[in-house]
C-alpha cells in the first residue's frame, strides 16, 4: 500500500537491492515475488541490483527474475563483490533484448567499455573455478558474527545483517547528524565509516561499518566505536 501511494504518471521503475546495502537484509522469496507483480500491476520496471548475491549468512538469495513473465525485470550484478575485482570496475545486466540494446547505447557514450584487461579477467572470474568465492562468503560471515557480537551487547547495532559485508551502528545516542558523527569518529578515534543518512533520511544517527576488514582490525575498531558511543575516548 505505501509503494502504490508514491507511484504517479512520472514514475518508470521500481530500484531492489537484495542483499542490501547497507544494511545487509535479505528479502525473503515472499517479499521478492510480491514487489515484483507489484511492478507488473503498476506498469513499472525492476531494476534489481544483486551485486551481493554470493554472500548470504541466513537463508537463501532470491533472483527477481525468477518472477520475470513479460521481460520487465533488469538484474543488474558485477564483479565487485563476488569475486573482490572492485577496481577493475566490470558489471553486467541481464535483461530482455530490447532492453539490453537500449542500455548500449546509453553507455557507450557515457563510459565506452571496460578495458580489454578487465573484461577478461571477468571472464575468467566467472567462468573458473568458485571455490574462493566460498572461502570469502565464510570469512565475511566469521566477521559479520564478531560485528554483532561486539556491538550487539553494546546495544549500538541497528539490525542484524544477513548478507552484504556492512553493518548499521546506531549512534543517534550522540547525535542523528551522522554526517558529524561520522566526522567526529574519524577524527577522534581514526575509524572510517558510511554517514547513515548518504542513503537516505531514515539514516540519521546511523553509521555504515564495511566488515570486509581483517578481524583484528574490526574487533579493533568495535572497541574504539563502543567506546565512542559511551563518550570514553580514551578507553
Amino acid at each position: 500500500d505505501d509503494l502504490a501511494s508514491r507511484v504517479t504518471g512520472r514514475t518508470r521503475a521500481l530500484i531492489l537491492n537484495t542483499p542490501a546495502n547497507p544494511t545487509g537484509a535479505v528479502f525473503p522469496r515472499e517479499t521478492v515475488e510480491a514487489l515484483v507483480r507489484f511492478a507488473r500491476d503498476a506498469g513499472l520496471v525492476v531494476i534489481s541490483d544483486e551485486v551481493y548475491e554470493a554472500f548470504v549468512y541466513e537463508g537463501a538469495h532470491t533472483r527477481a527474475a525468477r518472477f520475470d513473465v513479460d521481460g520487465r525485470v533488469v538484474t543488474v550484478s558485477g564483479c565487485s563483490k563476488t569475486y573482490a575485482m572492485t577496481g577493475w570496475r566490470v558489471g553486467y545486466v541481464l535483461a530482455t533484448a530490447e532492453l539490453a540494446e537500449a542500455m548500449t547505447r546509453l553507455a557507450e557514450p557515457f563510459i565506452s567499455c571496460p578495458s580489454a584487461v578487465a573484461q577478461h579477467a571477468a571472464e575468467a572470474a566467472l567462468t573458473g573455478p568458485q571455490d574462493g568465492v566460498a572461502q570469502m562468503r565464510d570469512a565475511y560471515r566469521a566477521r559479520r558474527d564478531l560485528v554483532v557480537t561486539l556491538l550487539g551487547a553494546a546495544g549500538l547495532l541497528a539490525s542484524t545483517p544477513r548478507g552484504a559485508f556492512y553493518a548499521l551502528i546506531d549512534l543517534s545516542r550522540v547525535s542523528r547528524n551522522s554526517l558529524a558523527v561520522a566526522e567526529r569518529l574519524l577524527e577522534e578515534t581514526r575509524v572510517a565509516t558510511a554517514p547513515g543518512e548518504t542513503f537516505g533520511r531514515q539514516g540519521a544517527g546511523l553509521l555504515r561499518l564495511s566488515f570486509a576488514a581483517p578481524a583484528a582490525l574490526l574487533e579493533e575498531g568495535c572497541r574504539r566505536i563502543i567506546a565512542f558511543g559511551r563518550g570514553d575516548i580514551a578507553a
